[in-house]
């Protein structure tokens, strides 16, 4: 025994509790034994014989008399514990006498009340015993499991990955990806970032750099598997959401921040000005090629959100390339926006890679089609040609920018030139996802719809839902698939 314990009483909880019990009732006659305790141990008050009496001929039974009285004797032992702060020495001593506590459920909070004080003082022997009991586990506080979770990585990832796979699983965050209108997008940045399974993955990670790290590390892992871009917005939500909150041992470690700084500025004003193009430059300057984070960059970049801002700078330079498309200056400015469109397209490929390359992006078909769409952009009835099509089937950000301009022409309602390039997506798109045509309105039907002028004569969110633009803008298989 510890030279500690010599004298003390030992409490009879817990298995040594049991075995106290045992040895006492079987040293000689078991009535006296319970008549010796109950006099060492019953409440020293005149009037408790009699209070008995009185609880006995009401109907209380002693189990419903001692269950209440402990309940309150624990709430007040952690009312103690809570408004009187103990010195390192007594914080561990205090724990000693009331470990054994931790076997009966009724009094573990008392010890767990402790140990979440102090979770860096959990002794490793503490740790074990807790990790292994799922009863116990559970009836942690987030700040001790933090501390199992450091020295216990499956535990972590047996938490965080039911909550990363419940929020890309989010049927309102789809729902809300698929929007991209400028109002809509500002609001749904605000709800993207109260999402229940954000929150829970944010209070779980704390403060803790290294469970942040190891959370990213789950997001790519679950992104490579997948492919999904949702993780990319995740991934972004993540990080905006340590700096709303100003969790500064994170934000000042994470890479990507001065990333994700400006260019949440953007998607939540659906807008990239000179300023924020400046940052976001600013940023990538301070990499070479050798020690650009490309895998963390290009999952950022890889959320619908940030690649439809990108496709909005572009097809804004396009805008006011085309009135002087022949001799405008502004060609040059399309190369940042496409790289980093080119990214986020590539996301799954850089990542993948131990020593990532951008790919090309085919930039003699990119700009072939900017041209062409310099043209519907000067005027929106003008027929798309056959190589518009071809060039949509082999190069994302024709399809990303493609994209960006059908949903503008969705919200202004320009229903001739969107029935135009539905047409033209359609004739590509329904055989390379696998949807039947017989599950599409027949042409005559639309032409008729378009000669009547309606102003909702085409079902808009039927074609974009039918479509899956987003879906179409990853997964349409490409020449070099």
């Amino acid at each position: 025994m510890d030279a500690s314990n010599v004298g003390r009483p030992q409490p009879l909880v817990g298995d040594a509790g049991k075995e106290s019990i045992k040895h006492a009732m079987s040293m000689g006659n078991p009535q006296q034994a319970i008549a010796d305790y109950r006099a060492a141990n019953s409440l020293d008050l005149p009037a408790a014989d009699a209070v008995y009496a009185l609880l006995d001929s009401l109907g209380v039974t002693r189990h419903s008399v001692h269950a209440t009285a402990l309940e309150a004797a624990s709430s007040a032992a952690i009312n103690h514990i809570l408004n009187n702060p103990l010195s390192n020495d007594k914080h561990m001593a205090l724990l000693e006498n009331i470990r054994h506590y931790m076997d009966l459920p009724q009094l573990q909070q008392l010890p767990l009340q402790l140990l979440d004080m102090q979770p860096r003082m959990i002794p490793f022997d503490i740790c074990e015993k807790i990790s292994k009991s799922p009863r116990l586990y559970e009836s942690c506080s987030t700040n001790i499991k933090r501390v199992l979770w450091q020295q216990n990585s499956d535990l972590f990832r047996q938490h965080m990955f039911p909550l990363i796979q419940s929020y890309v699983d989010s049927e309102d965050l789809l729902w809300m990806s698929r929007e991209m209108t400028t109002g809509a997008v500002m609001k749904f940045t605000s709800r993207r970032r109260k999402n229940k399974s954000l929150l829970d993955i944010s209070a779980a990670i704390g403060a803790d750099l290294r469970l942040y790290m190891q959370t990213l590390g789950m997001i790519r892992e679950l992104f490579l598997d997948t492919n999904n871009p949702a993780f990319g917005t995740l991934r972004l939500d993540l990080i905006m959401l340590m700096h709303e909150n100003d969790v500064s041992d994170i934000i000042g470690d994470d890479i990507c921040h001065g990333l994700a700084w400006p260019l949440d500025a953007c998607i939540t004003k659906q807008l990239m000005d000179d300023r924020r193009v400046q940052e976001l430059q600013s940023y990538f300057d301070r990499f070479n090629n050798e020690n650009m984070p490309y895998g963390e960059i290009s999952l950022i970049l890889s959320s619908p959100y940030s690649r439809h801002v990108l496709a909005q700078y572009v097809l804004s330079i396009l805008e006011d390339i085309a009135p002087e498309s022949a001799v405008s200056q502004r060609y040059k400015e399309l190369k940042f926006p496409r790289v980093l469109l080119t990214m986020g397209l590539s996301a799954q490929e850089l990542i993948q890679q131990d020593h990532p390359k951008i790919p090309k992006d085919s930039r003699l078909k990119t700009r072939e089609f900017f041209q062409s769409l310099l043209v519907h952009i000067e005027d929106a009835a003008a027929q798309p040609v056959p190589d518009d099509a071809s060039i949509l089937t082999i190069n994302g950000i024709a399809r990303q920018v493609l994209y960006a301009f059908v949903l503008k022409l969705a919200a202004s309602q320009n229903m001739d030139a969107l029935n135009i390039w539905l047409s033209v997506i359609g004739d590509f798109l329904h055989p390379a996802l696998g949807i039947s045509s017989e599950n599409l309105p027949d042409q005559s039907s639309l032409d008729a719809q378009v000669e009547s002028r309606v102003p909702h004569a085409i079902p808009v969110s039927h074609y974009i839902d039918a479509f899956e633009l987003d879906a179409f803008i990853q997964s349409i298989p490409s020449d070099n698939d």
